[in-house]
């Protein structure tokens, strides 16, 4: 399926043809099944650079991609739609005649404060812009295959369809008696995890746990220097 996209977005950027319509793709998958692997090779084939300014050269920009698609909303894909059209001029064109890649897993966390792309209802005229260029999209492809969790044995196997299970909501009691097996009491080699990424339910764990590991430190990690923003804020630190 890699290969799959990749020839499509090669065929079209192959394509020299006046007429050549721009290419509305979606590129779908879980966690591991070579995404950002897949967006490295078509950016390499594009021989483009990440700009971070669309006013930046935007006449030879001819492809966007936007990773992690779920998270973007309605408006605000319409107002990248809107942003293409004023940036080229071609407001007769979805996303003013440029190219646009999409990849993520629908199945990841949803925009904030906005509708996914896909909902029925938007919320005002510029999510309807969005909805109505998110129906611009005419190819898909799945990824299926995991990359990152490889292998056939038991154990790798169970894990794999843990975690697809996992993904859909579909958690069965075995995957959970798994999972408790996982837990810091059950484990022996818990030290190897000493210094592994932490993730969280809330703020307030994170802010719990940052200080007890600044405390174990027992000395200062920075040196800040006060100072007083006006003369009342002397005057209170006086008192």
């Amino acid at each position: 399926m890699q290969k799959l996209a990749y020839n499509i977005v090669k065929s079209h950027f192959d394509d020299t043809s006046v007429e050549k319509e721009p290419l509305c793709l979606i590129i779908n998958g879980v966690a591991g099944t070579g995404k950002s692997y897949l967006i490295n090779a078509i950016r390499n084939l594009l021989q483009s650079k990440c700009y971070h300014r669309l006013q930046e050269s935007v006449n030879n920009i001819g492809y966007i991609i936007i990773d992690e698609y779920s998270m973007l909303g309605q408006v605000t894909f319409g107002w990248i739609d809107k942003r293409c059209k004023q940036a080229t001029g071609c407001n007769d064109k979805v996303f003013g005649g440029k190219s646009l890649i999409l990849t993520g897993d629908p199945g990841q966390l949803p925009p904030v404060a906005d509708k996914p792309l896909y909902h029925a209802r938007p919320s005002n005229a510029v999510g309807e812009q969005g909805h109505q260029a998110y129906h611009m999209f005419d190819k898909v492809v799945k990824l299926t295959v995991n990359q990152r969790v490889q292998g056939m044995t038991s154990e790798q196997v169970q894990f794999r369809d843990l975690l697809l299970r996992l993904r859909k909501g579909d958690s069965t009691v075995d995957d959970w008696k798994l999972l408790l097996t996982r837990q810091p009491s059950n484990v022996t080699n818990l030290c190897d995890f000493e210094d592994s990424t932490r993730l969280f339910y809330s703020n307030e764990q994170v802010g719990n746990y940052n200080h007890e590991q600044l405390t174990k430190l027992e000395h200062p990690v920075a040196h800040i220097n006060a100072r007083h923003s006006s003369a009342l804020a002397k005057k209170d630190i006086l008192r």
